[in-house]
């Protein structure tokens, strides 16, 4: 990219529409009040899976979660019978109650609500967990292996036990799917939707093999590698979580729902001053794995954002490895849609056979000394179409889930302990929560409500520009901003637009309030139940710091703007701009000047050229 101060315009901010870019402003007229950000209560997101019908006869739905139209929903007819339906639940609850004898106390075993809440901030929010050691006593499980007189700890808990109260837990009543489904786009179902879990061709699979009436419960667990501690690497675990794939995916990825359960810690095993032979030791720890489990990004994609770009501008790239990396970025982009049709999996497929007719040029240049590309990691990506196809899309069973929770019920729970013997530390930690918070579900069916799980708080935004309710400067003269902003051209471009937009009866202004960042909104493309990501972009110059210590560097960012009506994806109707100002005309002066209407918030941007000759090679168009 070469000099962007090519053309120089003025426009107003609206509110954003559907984009899908970094940094996206709708400038095209029209004005809006400036906006403090401030806490919404977190709505519950509903399942997007059709509402139940009779087993087998296929419905019609209007869309699921990701917003794509599904026309012909059919269920597995030998799925998810009812057994039987009880009316008198509630009541033999209650009655139950009653046994305990806390007919008149709904807190029972709490002797009142004030006891109630005193202990539910004690779990939730006490500094020091240890205070409740003598009033609580919490049992563990443990097994034990031994190995040449050495013994590892394996913490667990049942999993039958975890799936049965996954499956009974009333809150998660609205988004259970008891019976496989086949979605599909059209009326002439040759276009598979596959997006929840019991949607993939598995789940229909082992229904057919199960007998009639039967319920599949699919169980999902997973496990990776976490520090407990940030600045020791020597204090590991790898946590083990269940859950079931009947559970919406909208609710089973977001860990205040508590659909992921903890069941297990596995060890992390130094066999170091032992007489092993690497092959033994690599016994060891797989038979030790097996044994424990029962069983025979966001930082990624934000690199990945980068990388191409880097290897464009790098001198002398051949075309081979800007297209191969392209190819493969492309696919691992593609990997991660919320939902999948037979015509998305076919872009996947693309993808993934250019990255291989490109590939050996790594090879040729010396890149990749094996002549060949046989590895684990690579191969496995032939798998995923059918992975796709089988269990639904990735997140359903991909490691972002895991990762999230390992602060909830690994680094958290360890940071709650005195750093010594600390693993039943974290047990009870952990189990007085997870009692909590089953608690406040029985505390709701004692009230005669349907339990549900309290989100928790954060900020909800509608998709617009939002900016400071006060600007980052006061009154900035138009010298300020030629010199440290870098907008030579700003008096100039003003002054055509308040004659042309504004139509004063008297014009003379000195300087503008200014803010240096500005936050877009930005909706969901793929999933419309899903809240707004907020994105930032700066127009700062370069100034002391707060602590008058050092210089922060001037950060003007790159934005695209909507020039006219187009779709959502792609570059058509915008156009590349450099953020030079973000400001406001004070309203005294416009009361000065004769203007009646209000004004918004405004921008200064400079124009990089129209995108033109996309390149084969990266996909990426050029601007100068």
């Amino acid at each position: 990219m070469c000099n962007p101060q090519n053309d120089i315009e003025m426009r107003d901010y609206c509110e954003l529409s559907d984009q899908d870019d970094d940094h996206l402003g709708n400038q095209d007229g029209g004005d809006v009040d400036e906006a403090e950000l401030g806490e919404i209560e977190d709505s519950q997101h509903k399942a997007g899976s059709p509402s139940r019908t009779s087993a087998g006869l296929p419905h019609r739905a209007m869309r699921n979660d990701c917003g794509d139209p599904i026309l012909i929903v059919e269920r597995h007819p030998e799925a998810g019978r009812v057994l039987r339906c009880d009316d008198a639940t509630h009541a033999t609850y209650m009655w139950t109650c009653h046994d305990l004898q806390s007919k008149d106390n709904q807190y029972h075993p709490f002797l009142d609500e004030g006891d109630y809440k005193v202990a539910r901030w004690a779990i939730k929010q006490g500094p020091n967990q240890n205070a409740l050691t003598d009033f609580l006593s919490i049992d563990e499980c443990y097994s034990d292996i031994r190995h040449q007189r050495r013994i590892w700890i394996i913490l667990m808990q049942d999993p039958v036990e975890s799936i049965k109260e996954l499956w009974a837990n009333p809150a998660y009543l609205e988004h259970l799917t008891y019976a496989p489904e086949h979605r599909f786009a059209d009326e002439g179902k040759s276009e598979h939707i596959y997006d929840e879990f019991m949607s993939g061709d598995w789940a229909w699979e082992m229904q057919t093999l199960l007998p009639d009436g039967t319920t599949l419960v699919p169980v999902i667990l997973s496990s990776d590698k976490t520090q407990l501690c940030q600045f020791r690497g020597d204090k590991t675990t790898y946590p083990v979580y269940l859950t079931i794939g009947n559970i919406s995916k909208s609710i089973r990825r977001k860990p205040s729902f508590r659909t992921q359960k903890l069941i297990g810690h596995l060890p992390t095993v130094s066999l170091d001053g032992n007489d092993l032979s690497t092959d033994n030791a690599r016994l060891i720890r797989t038979q030790l794995f097996h044994y424990a489990m029962g069983v025979s990004g966001p930082e990624h994609r934000e690199i990945c954002k980068q990388l191409l770009g880097c290897i464009v501008d790098a001198p002398g790239a051949p075309a081979g490895v800007i297209h191969a990396t392209r190819s493969l970025l492309d696919f691992l982009e593609i990997t991660q849609y919320q939902s999948h049709t037979e015509a998305t999996l076919g872009y996947l497929t693309d993808a993934l056979d250019q990255f291989h007719d490109n590939k050996d040029v790594f090879i040729n240049l010396g890149a990749r000394n094996i002549e060949d590309f046989n590895f684990a990691k690579l191969h496995s990506l032939e798998h995923y179409v059918n992975s796709i196809q089988r269990f639904g899309t990735i997140d359903n069973y991909n490691t972002e889930a895991s990762e999230r929770l390992h602060i909830d019920y690994a680094k958290d729970a360890y940071k709650a302990t005195n750093k010594k013997e600390f693993w039943e530390q974290m047990m009870r930690w952990l189990e007085r929560r997870e009692t909590m918070a089953a608690f406040d579900l029985v505390l709701q069916w004692r009230r005669g409500e349907i339990p549900k799980h309290h989100a928790h708080w954060r900020r909800l935004l509608p998709p617009g520009v939002y900016l400071a309710k006060n600007p980052s400067a006061h009154v900035v003269s138009f010298r300020v901003l030629e010199d440290q902003f870098g907008a030579v051209h700003f008096k100039n471009a003003l002054g055509e637009f308040i004659a042309n937009q504004l139509q004063p009866t008297s014009y003379r202004l000195e300087g503008v309030d200014v803010w240096y960042c500005v936050k877009f909104a930005v909706p969901n493309l793929q999933v419309d139940t899903e809240s707004t990501t907020l994105h930032t972009a700066h127009a700062e110059p370069k100034r002391f710091k707060c602590s008058g210590i050092g210089e922060l560097d001037a950060w003007f960012d790159t934005v695209l703007v909507n020039e006219s009506e187009h779709e959502e994806t792609g570059i058509e109707g915008k156009r590349v701009a450099r953020l030079k100002v973000i400001f406001h005309i004070p309203d005294k002066h416009l009361t000065k000047m004769g203007v009646t209407r209000q004004i918004g918030h405004l921008a200064y941007v400079e124009w990089f050229s129209r995108p033109r000759n996309k390149d084969p090679n990266s996909g990426m168009y050029l601007i100068s």
